[in-house]
This record gives C-alpha cells, structure tokens and sequence, in this order.
C-alpha cells in the first residue's frame, strides 16, 4: 500500500482514450474548428423559389401511395 501512494500520475492507466466527456468534445471542437457551419447568403438565395401557378404545370398532380 505505501508503495502506491510513492507512485506519480494517475490511478488508472490511460492509453489514449479520453478520460471524459468533455475532454473528447473539446478534442473534436478543435479538430474541427476549421468548418463553417453557417450557410452563404448565396445558399439562402438558391432557396428563395417562385410562388406555385398550378394553371401553369404540365400533367396531373403528383400522387403517391404508401406501400407500407
């Protein structure tokens, strides 16, 4: 027992694994911390469609059946 508390570093052996929760978040915070998440004003503009003229499509409306 005595030969324990002479010993340094942590209680258990750790072989790379992160210990926590949060210390694999903020791993995988920085690792990615070059991505932009936020969209372009370009991309809200591709969104931005006409209004619907149905007088105006070609065919009938579309339909569709569940199988399941």
């Amino acid at each position: 027992m005595s030969s324990n508390n002479k010993m340094l570093g942590a209680q258990r052996m750790n072989f790379g694994a992160p210990r926590k929760d949060n210390d694999r978040l903020k791993t995988a915070k920085v690792q990615n911390s070059f991505i932009d998440s936020c969209p372009a004003k370009t991309e809200w503009l591709a969104w931005q469609m006409r209004p619907r003229r149905k007088d105006r499509e070609i065919g009938p409306s579309m339909r569709f059946n569940s199988h399941f």
